[in-house]
């Protein structure tokens, strides 16, 4: 069994040791992302959940901001470091695959040159070990949430 470091709350801040990383929701290379309305949004950089789809028209009226809680599969991404991570992850492998291929047609379109697939994902563990689909929302510590920062292969054998 890894020895894992606990985080100390939700997406909005990573540390690791292992991985001489310190991350945290406002830094310049930060981008919120999620899916509305089965498109994946991918701000720009230093940007808030609220900013992935500012304005949406819709039937009924016009939103003119989302909440996270409105997002399929929200998370961050550092651009600088590499780390993805999820408030709700894709259940299945498939759903993973495609959130990496839309992600990376979104860097396309930004003209960002990292290779997603080369980005490390946050994981989380449930107070007995087992892999989490989701992250605790609250912003208190939770010794039951557990990080290991996996590559793509790493991530899908972990989770699938």
């Amino acid at each position: 069994m890894i020895k894992l470091k606990q985080i100390l709350e939700s997406p909005h801040k990573i540390e690791s040791d292992k991985h001489s990383i310190y991350l945290y929701w406002g830094a310049k290379d930060s981008r919120a992302f999620g899916y509305y309305n089965n498109e994946l949004y991918l701000t720009n950089d230093n940007s808030t959940h609220g900013d992935v789809v500012p304005i949406v028209n819709t039937k009924e009226k016009v939103i003119d901001r989302i909440d996270r809680d409105d997002l399929i599969y929200p998370g961050r991404i550092w651009l600088n470091k590499n780390v993805c991570s999820f408030w709700d992850v894709p259940k299945t492998k498939s759903e993973f695959d495609k959130f990496i291929k839309d992600m990376q047609q979104r860097f396309y379109e930004k003209e960002i040159s990292s290779d997603f697939k080369k980005f490390k994902f946050e994981i989380f563990f449930d107070e007995d070990m087992n892999v989490s689909f989701s992250c605790d929302a609250d912003y208190q510590q939770d010794s039951s949430q557990k990080e290991l920062l996996a590559n793509y292969n790493d991530f899908v054998n972990i989770y699938y």
